[in-house]
């Protein structure tokens, strides 16, 4: 655009200066009049979409695949200037499909009138879906000059992945799953009480039974019952590259529906379950502030209104291993905003993570292929204690040998290609 408008300025120039060598009258007069009309449609077009402000309304923030959310935009006019025209299109992440109403239109904006948009989408598929900012395109009276610019906050919803039903559910490891009775007295549960017995030098006060004492005369402490609750770590590899060839996005949302239904339903036991995810979170790459756009023609507008921001975050998605529902809120959050990511490997990001990572519980690694690195990993996970589960995820052409390769390990391995194999994960 710049480039445009200095080159007509020297052609200006020229025909000025052509005009003034030949002494031609009337092409002085055209020039000039150019002139005053190319600074006018500059001035209308500089200032015309300054005084516009935005309210947006969307009447979901959370939902899963197939609700429905209607969305309002309000575009004011606060100053008494009148607007010839004015383009209106919100943005919309491909996420969400538009069922009723449009996205766009065109408008006269009088003096400190407004226009809007109204529209319902309908949540197509998993993911951190943005709706707007919207797009304002205005100029001059005679459509010499355009200018874009992006109005108002954007929304964002939150579609939640499929949680697919698991009617039977057992991760095959030696240790059990759940709350159980340790039969070594390595850890005691201050919760549970089994009893008391009389006090011995060195136990600390909170272990002293107070009424027993009182009751007795002689200090008593207590007895608690030993016991450890198990459960499972979910490792989800969303490395890019490990994704890569055919049908790369049916397969990567199917690992993300097996990571969410293994959560729900461990979370539904009161099993403790904890989340770790090489992928990148879709909240860190969203433009979400109202920005001014530089840009010649319409695609080039909306190509910088669809820009996402560069992260260079290597540090993997994490929620802590934990009981109940607060845990499973906080891994479906992960799981509903999780990207691919070019980031690190899962063998990398194992063999970087695994040490603070609690040693009851078990490993179920969700990946699409083992790769060179990752049985090294594995072999390192077993060693220094670990209980592995592998669940490959829709690849009958390397299923075969990894079932080798982890059968000579001792881990066992389950390939998963469809919903319904989600039964292979016996109760």
């Amino acid at each position: 655009m710049r480039r445009l408008r200095l080159v007509l300025a020297l052609a200006g120039i020229l025909l000025l200066v052509s005009a003034w060598v030949l002494r031609i009258g009337y092409l002085s007069y055209v020039v000039y009049v150019g002139a005053l009309v190319a600074f006018v449609a500059h001035l209308m077009s500089s200032y015309n979409l300054e005084g516009l402000s935005t309210e947006r309304h969307c009447t979901l923030r959370q939902g899963h695949i197939g609700d429905e959310a209607v969305v309002t935009v309000a575009v004011r006019n606060t100053r008494a200037l009148f607007l010839p025209w004015l383009v209106l299109e919100d943005y919309l992440s491909p996420g969400l499909e538009v069922v009723e109403g449009v996205l766009a239109r065109v408008a006269v904006m009088k003096p400190h009138g407004s226009v809007g948009l109204r529209y319902r989408v309908r949540c197509a598929r998993r993911g951190y879906h943005r709706v707007g900012p919207v797009l304002l395109e205005s100029g001059d009276l005679f459509g010499l000059t355009r200018r874009f610019r992006s109005s108002g906050e954007a929304a964002f919803i939150t579609v939640y992945p499929k949680i697919l039903p698991i009617d039977r559910y057992s991760i095959p490891t030696h240790r059990p799953l759940g709350e159980t009775t340790a039969q070594m007295q390595i850890h005691e549960d201050p919760t549970r009480i089994a009893g008391v017995r009389e006090y011995r030098h060195g136990d600390p006060l909170r272990r002293i039974h107070w009424k027993a004492s009182a009751k007795t005369g002689q200090l008593h402490s207590k007895i608690y019952d030993p016991s450890c609750l198990l459960g499972a770590n979910l490792i989800l590899d969303f490395h890019a590259a490990s994704w890569a060839g055919d049908r790369q996005v049916e397969r990567s949302e199917f690992a993300v529906s097996v990571a969410a239904s293994l959560a729900s339903h461990l979370a539904s036991r009161g099993v403790e379950v904890g989340l770790v995810c090489n992928g990148v979170d879709a909240a860190d790459v969203q433009e979400i502030e109202p920005f001014t756009i530089e840009a010649a023609n319409r695609e080039e507008a909306r190509e910088r209104l669809e820009a996402r921001k560069e992260t260079d975050r290597l540090r993997p998605i994490e929620v802590p291993i934990r009981r109940g529902g607060e845990s499973l809120g906080l891994i479906l959050d992960c799981l509903a905003r999780v990207e691919l990511s070019a980031g690190l490997p899962l063998a990398e990001m194992v063999a970087r993570e695994y040490n603070g990572w609690p040693r009851e519980h078990t490993v179920v690694l969700i990946v699409p292929q083992l790769g060179m690195e990752l049985p090294r990993e594995i072999v390192r996970l077993k060693t220094t204690g670990f209980s592995v589960l592998v669940l490959l995820i829709d690849n009958p052409v390397q299923a075969p040998r990894a079932q080798v390769t982890l059968a000579g390990l001792n881990v066992p391995m389950l390939h998963l290609q469809r919903d319904s194999d989600l039964h292979k994960i016996v109760l």
